[in-house]
C-alpha cells in the first residue's frame, strides 16, 4: 500500500483545463519528475454568449460545454479523473512583481529554516502592502475582496550571487524576485462552483499572463502579447525568470468583429472564420488594428516607464487571426511608429522551436494536438508539482496562509 501511495505522489495524473474564448481543450497528463506523458485530449467548440467579456452569462451552456471536453478526454485516456486544474477564465487577474531586498542581521551565520520562514514571510508581507496600494488607488480594490492565485520567488541573490535554495548559505543583502497574481474573490468562488457543478475538485487555478511568462528560458528580453476574443494581455519579461509586469488590453477580436458588423450581416462565427484571410475586411482590420497599436505602446510605457523595451515581440491567440496581426506589428515596428518605445536592437516577432519552449519530455506530443496555451498551463503545473517539497517553497506557501488569515 506504501508503495501504491508514492507512485501516486510522484507521477498523479491530473486533467488540465483551458477555457478560452473559442474553444475549451483539455489535457489529462501523468506528470513525471522530468516529463509529462499525454493521456487523453478533448476539446468542445465554445459558445460566444456563454462568457462575455470576462463574465458568465450563461452557466449551464458553459459546464455543459466542460463536461463535454474532459469526458472526450477521459474516454480518450480510458481513465476518469478526480482532480483538475484551469485556467482563470472569469474576471481578470492582476500580476504584480517585484525586487525585495533584505539585510541580515548576522550575515556570517548560515541560514536555517527557521530564518528563511522569517525572511520570506517578510518579504511577502512587503510585496503584498505594495500590491493591494497599487489595486485600491487603481481599482479601488481592498483585501478583502481578492485572493492570491500565484505567488511565486523567480529568483534568489545572496550579495549578488544567485542560489536556487539559500539554505545554509551566508552572506549579508539578499534579493528576491516576486511575482503575485491575485483574482476577486468572487470570480474564484465562481471558478470554484462551475468545478463542483461538473463532478471536479479544482486543485489550482493558474492565470494565463502567469503561464505564458514560464514558457521558455530565452537570454533576451520579451514582449508576450496573448489575444483574447474581449481583452489581450501584454506581458514583459525581463531574465528567464522575471516578469517585470503584465497589463490588460479591454479590447480585441469581439471589438473588430463589432466593426465589421456594421457594414455586414454576416453572422460572427463567419466573420471571425474569415478574418485571417487576405483582402477580406482590410479597411476593417487596418482602422481597429492602428488602435490597437496605440494601445499596446501604452501598455508598454506602463510597463517599462522609460527602460529600453525588449525587441522581441511574440504574439499568441486570436484564434486563426496571428498572420495579419504579426505583419500588421511587424510593419509598425520597421516604420518607427514607436512614439517613443526605444529599442537597442531590430524588433522582430519571435517564432519559438518546441525544442526552445520547454526541456520537459512529451511537450512536443502536447503541442501536436493542442495549442501554446495549454503548454504554458501543462508546463506551469508541472514547475508547482516539483516545487512542491523545496524549501523555499514550503516557507512561502506558509507566508501565504499566514497573510491570509491576518
Amino acid at each position: 500500500m506504501n508503495q501504491f501511495k508514492r507512485h501516486q505522489i510522484e507521477s498523479p495524473v491530473i486533467g488540465v483545463v483551458d477555457v478560452g474564448s473559442y474553444k475549451i481543450r483539455v489535457s489529462i497528463c501523468r506528470f513525471w519528475k522530468e516529463k509529462v506523458e499525454l493521456l487523453g485530449y478533448g476539446e468542445k467548440r465554445q459558445s460566444f454568449h456563454d462568457i462575455v467579456s470576462g463574465e458568465i452569462h450563461h452557466i449551464k451552456g458553459l459546464t455543459d460545454n466542460i463536461k463535454i471536453a474532459v469526458e472526450k478526454a477521459e474516454q480518450e485516456a480510458k481513465t476518469t479523473i478526480d482532480t483538475i486544474v484551469v485556467n482563470c477564465f472569469v474576471g481578470i487577474p492582476s500580476l504584480f512583481s517585484y525586487k525585495i531586498n533584505h539585510i541580515r542581521k548576522h550575515p556570517d551565520a548560515p541560514i536555517d529554516l527557521e530564518e528563511l520562514d522569517t525572511i520570506i514571510s517578510e518579504t511577502q508581507y512587503n510585496g503584498l502592502q505594495s500590491s493591494l496600494q497599487q489595486l485600491e488607488s487603481h481599482l479601488g480594490i481592498t483585501k478583502q475582496d481578492i485572493e492570491v492565485c500565484v505567488s511565486d520567488i523567480s529568483g534568489i541573490h545572496i550579495d549578488g550571487k544567485s542560489y536556487h535554495n539559500p539554505l545554509k548559505h551566508q552572506g549579508k543583502n539578499i534579493k528576491f524576485d516576486i511575482t503575485q497574481i491575485f483574482a476577486k474573490r468572487t470570480d474564484i468562488l465562481t471558478i470554484n462552483t462551475i468545478g463542483n457543478i461538473i463532478g471536479k475538485n479544482i486543485i489550482k487555478i493558474i492565470p494565463e499572463n502567469y503561464a505564458i511568462s514560464k514558457l521558455w528560458e530565452p537570454e533576451e528580453w520579451m514582449v508576450v502579447i496573448n489575444i483574447w476574443n474581449t481583452h489581450s494581455y501584454i506581458t514583459v519579461k525581463t531574465s528567464p525568470h522575471y516578469t517585470l509586469g503584465s497589463i490588460t488590453i479591454e479590447s480585441w477580436i469581439h471589438d473588430l468583429v463589432k466593426i465589421i458588423q456594421e457594414t455586414s450581416k454576416k453572422w460572427k462565427s463567419e466573420i471571425i472564420a474569415e478574418i485571417g484571410e487576405d483582402g477580406i475586411y482590410e479597411e476593417e482590420k487596418q482602422k481597429f488594428l492602428a488602435l490597437f497599436w496605440e494601445m499596446v505602446l501604452l501598455g508598454l510605457k506602463e510597463i517599462i516607464g522609460d527602460d529600453i523595451c525588449p525587441h522581441t515581440f511574440f504574439i499568441i491567440g486570436g484564434g486563426g487571426n496571428n498572420v495579419f496581426i504579426e505583419t500588421f506589428f511587424l510593419s509598425h515596428i520597421r516604420s518607427g511608429k514607436l512614439s517613443g518605445v526605444r529599442f537597442i536592437k531590430d524588433a522582430q516577432i519571435y517564432t519559438p522551436e518546441v525544442k526552445k519552449i520547454s526541456t520537459i519530455i512529451g511537450i512536443e506530443d502536447i503541442l501536436s494536438k493542442s495549442n501554446i496555451n495549454m503548454v504554458a498551463m501543462i508546463i506551469s503545473m508541472h514547475t508547482i508539482l516539483q516545487r512542491q517539497h523545496d524549501a523555499v517553497e514550503i516557507s512561502l506557501q506558509k507566508a501565504i496562509k499566514k497573510l491570509e488569515m491576518s
